[in-house]
C-alpha cells in the first residue's frame, strides 16, 4: 500500500491510539499490512501522553537493541570485531545527513582481508558476514536519517480528529492535490517506499531519498497546475 492506502487502513481499523503517531505508522509500516498491524498493536500500548518524538525514540531504541542482539549472538565474530561493529550500530537518535554520509564512507573503507584474518571462521563465512554487517549498518544509518525526516512530518490538523467510520470513504474521495493531507501524504510516500526497500539495497535507497525531494516537488507543482485548469 502507498501512503494514502496506509492512512485509510489505520483510520478504518484502529481507533485507540492518537493521530499524531500517524507519520510513524505510515512510514515504518512500509505499506505492508502485517507490519502496519504490528505497529498498531504496539501503539495501542502507549499511554495518551505519547507524542511523535517519544514514539520515534521508542522505535529507534528497538532497532538498535535488535541490531546489538544480532551482533552479540553471532558466533562467527571475534569479541574485538563485535565491539567495533557495535559502536557503529549505536546510532544517535536523529542522525544528520552529514553523519550518514560519514558513516557510509567509513563502511566503504572497511578492509575485507583484515576482517577475514581477525575472525574465527573460514574465509568464505567471514566474507558473507562482512557483507551482511556492512548492509546492516548502512541500513540502520539510512533508517536513522528517515527517523529524523519523519520527526518533522507533523500530522495535519485535518487528521487531529479522525473521520467517523461512515465518512471515511467520502474523506478520501474528496481529497484534492492541493489539500494539506494530500501534500503531507506526498511527502511521506518516498519515506514509506524507502522503508519498504531498505532491506534490499540501503545504498540505492539512500540515493533515492536524496533525489525524491525534487521529484516530489515537481509532482506537486504539476498537480497544482492541473487543479487550476
Amino acid at each position: 500500500m502507498g501512503a494514502t492506502g496506509s492512512l485509510a487502513l489505520f483510520i478504518q481499523q484502529e481507533r485507540k491510539w492518537l493521530p499524531q503517531l500517524l507519520p510513524a505508522a505510515i512510514v515504518f509500516g512500509g505499506g505492508v499490512p502485517r507490519d502496519m498491524l504490528r505497529l498498531s498493536q504496539l501503539f495501542n500500548t502507549f499511554d495518551e501522553g505519547m507524542d511523535l518524538a517519544g514514539c520515534l525514540a521508542y522505535l529507534i531504541k528497538e532497532d538498535v537493541s535488535a541490531g546489538q542482539d544480532m551482533l552479540l549472538q553471532n558466533q562467527h565474530l571475534s569479541d574485538e570485531a563485535k565491539q567495533a561493529w557495535l559502536q557503529r550500530i549505536d546510532l544517535p537518535q536523529h542522525p544528520s545527513k552529514a553523519f550518514v554520509l560519514q558513516l557510509l564512507a567509513d563502511i566503504a573503507k572497511q578492509d575485507l582481508a583484515g576482517f577475514v584474518q581477525n575472525n574465527p571462521c573460514s574465509a568464505e563465512v567471514a566474507k558473507v558476514q562482512f557483507h551482511r554487517l556492512r548492509s546492516l549498518v548502512r541500513g540502520m544509518a539510512v533508517k536513522g536519517y528517515i527517523y529524523q525526516l519523519v520527526s518533522k512530518a507533523a500530522t495535519p490538523q485535518e487528521l487531529e480528529v479522525w473521520p467517523e467510520q461512515k465518512s471515511i470513504e467520502d474523506f478520501f474521495k474528496n481529497l484534492e492535490p492541493v489539500d494539506n493531507v494530500s501534500k503531507w501524504l506526498a511527502r511521506l510516500e518516498p519515506l514509506r517506499a524507502a522503508i519498504f526497500n531498505l532491506s534490499q539495497n540501503p545504498l540505492m535507497v539512500w540515493e533515492n531519498l536524496n533525489s525524491s525531494k525534487k521529484q516530489a516537488h515537481d509532482r506537486m507543482q504539476s498537480a497544482v497546475t492541473r487543479a487550476k485548469r
